[in-house]
């Protein structure tokens, strides 16, 4: 949260909650983008709070990236008093003022205002629904609403609201015992199936199939295992598109996904004629049938595609070297390599994104966490610390460019705040290196320079320690240093303008396949 008047009432509550710990950003976007890095790493939801009118206005960014990826996030706006809307009033965020309620709904979808304080219990109910199914909310509340809240009170035994989500009728049907039994079937995990991570891996290894998933849902089986066909979305692992070519001999016979996007499936569906949906509900469900298992012959068959799939890899240059400056790739293969399996890895835009997304490894769910959607330039630096937050005893690693580090950089001193142990890795080449790639002569080029700035010393000014790193040497011994965190730490690694080899072209997008539709 950024704290102000319009939420004086909510502030002083947490402030006094026995349990619940504010934390304050330094700005709204980045407290929205703390709410969504904690939906993400935990699987639960997130929750940001401000003012409304400017402070809404800074939230809606965050807002539209969670709506995109589907990340529960809870926006709490506040609000001058009821009597006070509607007469040009400063900050009046009611429909005569900024209309935070118009704005919430085009970002969200949802937007709900509560105008008494006896219709919040209703209010939270709808929105924990809309929060179960994956979908952020808006809940706006004026400062003379907040002040009767706090006469209310919630008595031990009060019913919570419920937040299952039914299946609807169109999706109660039943696969029959015998659906996995037969056929060299690739099975598509959607992050809506994240809930059920331990039901899909022991699907795989029971039924002995191959598995693929979309960008959120990566680690739901480990991606250096035998049954790990890779992701789809943003630069999807050939592997996934080899089960999936018509052509090829290593196609699947059928697809059958498990908590998808109805856009993943559709896109899958020109390619394939057999795909069968269900949602992660039914496919547990399913599972305690007592489905039939393939024949041992089904088996071997199947063990024989999964060989010959994983022999489909990406090319990644995987060797480092003492040149300087270093490339992207060598310094997240060092990074990798000299953390635990246990990391959380939070990723900003840009060529970090592109180079991080094809050379790390997910074994574990919600331990690869990207802005998929909207990619926004510094989303990493507040949903690190969200992530970090979620997960306490895990290693958090932030890897940024230093055109995201120029947007929400202040925010270290939130993580300096608190103490969290988050280990930023800076790649500091002075250019926006996308945008670099993409111009065709010098003047062109200087719109993506940057002025050149000492990001140590910037951190020092924050109170976060710092460390260069102009070689992969330089970079061991640095990462050897910062081993045990006792709070966040800077490593800035000077890298190459433009990363030399990145799949997908500059852009990381190849527009070229996309069809007239």
């Amino acid at each position: 949260m950024v704290p102000g008047m319009q939420i004086d009432p909510l502030a002083k509550a947490l402030a006094n909650h026995p349990t619940v710990r504010p934390v304050l950003a330094s700005h709204e976007l980045a407290a929205g983008y703390m709410a969504d890095g904690y939906a993400r790493a935990s699987g639960r939801f997130g929750a940001a709070l401000s003012i409304g009118g400017p402070g809404s206005a800074n939230l809606i960014g965050a807002a539209v990236a969670a709506t995109a990826d589907r990340s529960p996030v809870l926006f709490v706006t506040g609000n001058i008093p009821l009597s006070a809307q509607g007469r040009g009033e400063f900050q009046d965020a009611g429909p005569k003022g900024s209309n935070d309620a118009q704005m919430f709904h085009a970002a969200v979808g949802t937007s709900l205002l509560c105008s008494h304080a006896e219709d919040l219990p209703d209010l939270l109910a709808k929105a924990s629904r809309q929060l179960a199914a994956r979908h952020p909310v808006h809940m706006s509340v004026a400062m003379d609403v907040q002040d009767r809240l706090a006469s209310l009170t919630v008595r031990d035994g009060d019913d919570l609201p419920d937040e299952s989500v039914p299946i609807p009728a169109d999706e109660a049907w039943m696969p029959p015992r015998n659906w996995l039994a037969s056929g060299r079937i690739l099975l598509v995990a959607g992050h809506q199936s994240l809930d059920i991570a331990g039901e899909i891996r022991t699907t795989a290894s029971t039924f002995n199939l191959s598995v693929a998933s979309d960008s959120r849902a990566r680690g739901i089986v480990p991606e250096d295992g035998r049954h790990s066909a890779g992701h789809f979305g943003f630069a999807p692992h050939p592997r996934a598109s080899a089960a999936l070519d018509t052509v090829a001999n290593g196609s699947a016979d059928r697809i059958i996904g498990v908590g998808c996007e109805a856009s993943l499936l559709q896109a899958l569906g020109k390619r394939r004629h057999q795909i069968e949906v269900v949602s992660p509900a039914i496919f547990a469900a399913w599972l305690q049938s007592r489905p039939i298992l393939p024949d041992t012959g089904e088996m071997d068959r199947r063990s024989q595609w999964l060989q010959q799939l994983a022999g489909v890899e990406r090319a990644l240059p995987r060797e480092s070297s003492a040149r300087t400056p270093m490339t992207y790739a060598e310094v997240v293969a060092t990074v990798a390599a000299s953390v635990s399996p246990e990391a959380v890895f939070v990723v900003d835009a840009g060529q970090v994104r592109r180079v991080a997304s094809v050379s790390l490894l997910c074994r574990q769910p919600r331990t690869l966490l990207m802005a998929e959607g909207m990619a926004p330039l510094g989303w990493s630096l507040g949903a690190a610390i969200g992530a970090q937050m979620a997960c306490p005893s895990r290693p958090v690693v932030t890897l940024l460019g230093d055109g995201a580090m120029r947007m929400h950089g202040v925010e270290l001193c939130t993580a300096a705040r608190y103490r969290l142990p988050i280990l930023y890795v800076l790649f500091d080449n002075g250019v926006y290196g996308s945008v670099l790639a993409r111009m065709g002569n010098e003047a062109e080029a200087e719109i993506a320079r940057m002025p050149t700035i000492n990001w140590c010393a910037f951190a020092a000014a924050l109170d976060v320690p710092a460390i260069g790193a102009d070689s992969i040497d330089d970079l061991r011994q640095a990462l050897s240093k910062v081993q045990m965190l006792t709070g966040p730490v800077l490593i800035v690694a000077r890298v190459s303008a433009i990363e030399p080899v990145i799949p997908g072209g500059t852009t990381g997008i190849d527009w070229g396949q996309l069809g007239p539709e």
